[in-house]
């Protein structure tokens, strides 16, 4: 129950995220101007205002929602199966909301076969958000990686040994009930992600400061804006020419030229 009360709570602060308030913004607009699924004809445009914000405030929050309660699962899945487990939970969750939505502005009856083919249409606009959110997420992980090609740290070769120490001072950063351990960090723009065997957190600092908070935590910084923990690592992967550690949970992290000897040193490339 406090795993869900606590998803609910980040799905509800996902709501006031600059991202996602620009995402909506732009998704009212073209769907007010659009008119899909018979609004157009159907409502005013003051109706279609209402009708399609009240859509995407709700399939915002319930986004969020099925990711969070998914996330154990799809943090060790295949991308196809997170983005089809994600949808499916998506569908399951939304498509009573949208149905019941829709009827306060159509009137219509509570058959079966309408209900349906909400399941449908939801389940159809969750695949495609959720593969495109995914694509476009790699997209911009991969253009910042071709951009900054000489890195930001000194490649020094840690370590590979599993000693045992204490929690390192960036874990005072996350929930207090998030045992962790802190499987890998990755910065994007002035925040950095922090990842662990639960959950992710969003903290505002820099990278350089992230990656020295995590001092006694054998780890590679293999890019300059991602650091891995030694023990999460897998194998070297090579793609198009490019350099990738796959960690044990399926993620791929770049590696910068400038990082490679650290890797050869290690005796994993």
């Amino acid at each position: 129950m406090f795993f869900v009360l606590k998803a609910i709570r980040a799905a509800a602060r996902s709501l006031l995220l600059p991202g996602n308030i620009s995402f909506g913004l732009l998704a009212v607009v073209g769907t007010v101007i659009t008119g899909p699924f018979d609004t157009l004809t159907q409502l005013t445009v003051e109706e279609r205002v209402l009708y399609w914000s009240g859509v995407v405030v709700f399939s915002i929050f319930v986004a969020t929602l099925a990711q969070k309660l998914t996330l154990g699962f799809s943090k060790d899945a295949s991308q196809l199966m997170a983005i089809v487990v994600d949808s499916a939970v998506m569908t399951a969750l939304f498509s009573p909301i949208a149905y019941g939505w829709t009827v306060l502005f159509f009137d219509i009856s509570l058959a079966s076969k309408d209900f349906f083919h909400v399941i449908v249409n939801v389940m159809m606009v969750s695949l495609v958000i959720f593969a495109c959110r995914k694509l476009v997420f790699d997209w911009a992980r991969m253009t910042s990686f071709e951009r900054s090609q000489s890195g930001a740290f000194p490649a020094v070769p840690p370590s590979m040994e599993d000693a045992s120490v204490a929690a390192p001072r960036l874990a005072r950063r996350i929930a207090e009930d998030d045992p962790g351990p802190i499987r890998r960090i990755e910065a994007m723009n002035h925040f950095v992600t922090v990842f662990t065997e639960k959950d992710s957190y969003q903290i505002r600092m820099r990278f350089a400061d992230a990656v020295d908070e995590m001092d006694g935590i054998p780890g590679l910084v293999t890019h300059r804006s991602h650091w891995v923990a030694c023990t999460v690592v897998d194998e070297v992967e090579r793609q198009n020419g490019r350099l990738l550690l796959r960690l044990n949970c399926g993620t791929r992290v770049p590696v910068s030229r400038k990082y490679r000897p650290a890797l050869e040193d290690m005796g994993l490339v």
